[in-house]
Formats: C-alpha cells, structure tokens, sequence
C-alpha cells in the first residue's frame, strides 16, 4: 500500500511543475527587460527552487517519481498556453493560476506543520521558513496580478 503522505507530496510536485512552466511561458511572452518580463523568470526560479525541495524530500521518503501525475501537470500546462496569448486577460489569468498554486504550496507546508513534530519524515524540513516563503511569493504575485486586472477585465483594452 503507498504513503498517504508520498502520494499528497506527488500531487504538489506536479503542481509546482505545472507553476514553473507557466513562469517560464509567461516569461518568454514578454521581453526580458519588461518588468513583468523579469518579475515572472525570478518567480520561476523561486517556484523551482521550492519544487527541488520538495522533490528532494520525496526522495527521501523513497517515493519514485509519479509521471502520470507529472504528465498530467505537462498536459494541464499545454492546454493553459491555448489561452495564455499576448493579452492582458492571459497574462491576469496565469498569474491568478499562479497565485492560485501557492496557495496550495501554502497549505502543503501548513499541513505538514500539523503533522506530530517528532514524525521522522518531515523533521529535516525547514517548514517555517518554507510557510514565509511562500506568503512572501503570495503576496507579490497578488501585486502584480493586481496590476493586471484593470487593462485585463476592462471591455476595451485599448483605452
């Protein structure tokens, strides 16, 4: 029978993929020197850096890599580029998504904190600062994606 915990930790490691690729669309969309350009490359790295944790943990516990979890991430990612364009409103939608998924990071961290503090398999993590850093990346993504939203949801995008 699988870990209860290793098969939740899967499920975020296709999350976190599913977020780094869409950073690093997000990215190649705008020019590099456009702050949005930037804003969304520096996410990536931090998303990924958080997604190696993660996935260095999973390691840990002795759970192999779910590719159909990962793959499904892949596929989810692909059919979010059909509506992620050059627009406004794809770029307000990618980064609520993103917003979204940190959200989830957040609870991930949150719920292992609930788990017994002497449980071995999470005593190495530093969920502390894992929980900061995500409200960290919450918060200036909800900034940005505030930004966004009057030329994304207004009716004519020109004005």
């Amino acid at each position: 029978m699988s870990d209860p915990l290793v098969t939740y930790l899967h499920d975020h490691l296709g999350g976190a993929k599913f977020a780094v690729q869409l950073l690093e669309t997000l990215a190649d969309k705008q020019r590099a020197a456009e702050p949005l350009g930037v804003f969304a490359k520096e996410h990536s790295v931090e998303i990924e850096r958080d997604r190696m944790t993660l996935q260095k943990h999973v390691d840990r516990l002795g759970g192999n890599t779910n590719v159909t979890r990962e793959s499904s991430a892949w596929v989810a990612e692909n059919a979010s580029n059909l509506k992620l364009d050059d627009s406004w409103s794809g770029t307000f939608q990618s980064l609520e998504m993103i917003a979204l998924g940190i959200q989830g990071k957040l609870a991930l961290w949150g719920a292992l904190m609930m788990l017994d503090e002497d449980d071995t398999r999470i005593k190495h993590l530093p969920l502390v600062e894992l929980i900061e850093r995500a409200r960290v990346q919450h918060a200036r993504v909800e900034e940005c994606r505030c930004k966004c939203a009057p030329r994304a949801l207004q009716a004519d995008p020109t004005n």
